[in-house]
């Protein structure tokens, strides 16, 4: 009966705890930048966050990314960029992306390129998302 008792009440903690659990592995990037900057800026500087430090036995969390023409145009109004970060187990500090703005003498609208977060992994297995689902880019308008 002891054993019973004691299998029951592990059954009900788990049961009880379970829906409210992160499981290890699962964790969640967001990108955030600006969203307007002026052409003399110089660089814009986007900000990853993940939701948490990495669990010990998960790995390196990776992610790639790189900039996306939109109507401004690489090489005359910024430079592209394709790299890639990664957090460490443990780690859990924001990483930042760099893209530096380049200033010419043309009279233009508002032009516009886009930073993208892709090919997301925890190395020893496990799930990364973008919050809010579908929010693996960032985008920036260049006030000329």
């Amino acid at each position: 009966m002891k054993k019973l008792t004691m299998l029951l009440t592990i059954f009900l903690s788990i049961f009880i705890v379970a829906p409210s659990v992160v499981f290890a592995g699962d964790y969640t990037l967001t990108i955030d930048g600006p969203h307007m900057v002026a052409e003399s800026a110089g660089t814009v500087t986007f900000t990853v966050s993940i939701d948490r430090a990495v669990d010990a036995g998960d790995g390196n969390v990776f992610f790639d990314y790189w900039t996306i023409e939109g109507t401004a145009e690489a090489a005359s109004d910024f430079t592209a960029v394709s790299a890639n970060h990664s957090w460490n187990e443990g780690e859990g500090a924001d990483k930042l992306i760099s893209v530096n703005i380049l200033p010419d003498s043309l009279v233009e609208d508002f032009e516009s390129f886009t930073v993208v977060l892709m090919n997301a992994v925890v190395q020893n297995g496990g799930t990364v998302s973008f919050s809010p689902p579908n929010g693996n880019t960032g985008t920036c308008n260049i006030n000329i």
